[in-house]
């Protein structure tokens, strides 16, 4: 009663005079009741926007009028809406594409490889703090067999080189590949695959407002709905802290769509039971390294849900 006095009054006295429609698609169910008998009562149209068949449904006092197809928003006009820009989308061609077999086969072996991975982003991760593209390879490192397995893959692909124990990487683009962007890449991959209304990757998005910025790792509009896929490759520690972080950040861009924003988290790592649950209370869907191979299904039934 209080939501429908308070529309009454906003019809009647603030916009008077003028035309208004009421959207009802957004909102609590007694909030989109409210709004419509409002509407109904004052002889005002209101519509409601069907995200699946991407249509509008406008009902008015003299006849109803529904199926109107609705423009497909991109992310930058979706973003704007919301307060945000967007800068400039970045090439969608990825740089280490050729790579596409190096990546399947990290998936493919992901319990396998975890150790080895994360040694190398620890690599990759000391020689960008050291601005520089070479870097030291413990003994310890070098005779790990799995490491050597990718690291073999990664020169067939001729991002890194080895001099005893002197690792270079090929360029900046080539250490990013090998500090978690593969993954990234892989992830983005499936969603050009699924072909969504918009997608992006290594998007970043400013609120001159609040003079705020932040780097999306994956981001796409299906359905009219923002995703956000945050892609990490490092190991979570045991306390769930550095977990919880990732998930934080998830869940503080939800701001970004409003209330239907969607956020995931991929791990090549097992993720510990600290962060699962702090997730699941976060409503964050979660993908960790026995679940990579089936990727594609499981995002496809993100989407739909």
């Amino acid at each position: 009663r209080e939501i429908n006095t308070i529309l009454e009054n906003l019809v009647k006295e603030k916009y008077a005079g003028k035309s208004v429609a009421f959207n009802v698609t957004g909102g609590t169910k007694p909030m989109a009741i409210a709004a419509q008998a409002a509407a109904f009562y004052n002889d005002c149209p209101y519509f409601y926007v069907n995200h699946s068949s991407n249509e509008i449904q406008i009902h008015t006092p003299q006849e109803d009028f529904s199926d109107i197809p609705v423009i497909k928003l991109t992310l930058k006009d979706y973003l704007n809406v919301h307060g945000y820009e967007m800068q400039p989308k970045p090439s969608s061609d990825m740089k280490y594409s050729p790579a596409k077999a190096l990546r399947d086969n990290l998936v493919k072996d992901a319990n396998l490889f975890s150790k080895a991975i994360g040694n190398l982003n620890w690599l990759a991760h000391k020689a960008e703090t050291a601005k520089s593209l070479e870097v030291e390879v413990p003994e310890h490192i070098l005779k790990d067999e799995n490491f050597n397995r990718i690291l073999d893959d990664f020169i067939g692909k001729g991002l890194v080189s080895l001099r005893g124990n002197l690792m270079t990487f090929t360029d900046e683009d080539a250490r990013t590949f090998a500090n978690g962007g593969w993954l990234e890449d892989h992830v983005y991959d499936i969603i050009r695959k699924i072909s969504p209304q918009d997608f992006g990757k290594n998007i970043k998005i400013n609120n001159s407002r609040f003079g705020s910025e932040n780097e999306l790792d994956v981001i796409f509009l299906a359905k009219n709905r923002l995703h956000l896929i945050e892609c990490k490759t490092k190991k979570f520690d045991e306390d769930g802290e550095k977990g919880r972080d990732t998930l934080y950040k998830l869940d503080s861009l939800s701001e970004l769509g409003g209330l239907n924003t969607k956020g995931m988290l991929v791990s090549y790592r097992k993720l510990d039971e600290h962060t699962r649950r702090r997730a699941k209370d976060l409503q964050i869907k979660v993908i960790d390294a026995s679940q990579l191979m089936n990727l594609e299904n499981q995002i496809r039934t993100w989407i739909s849900q």
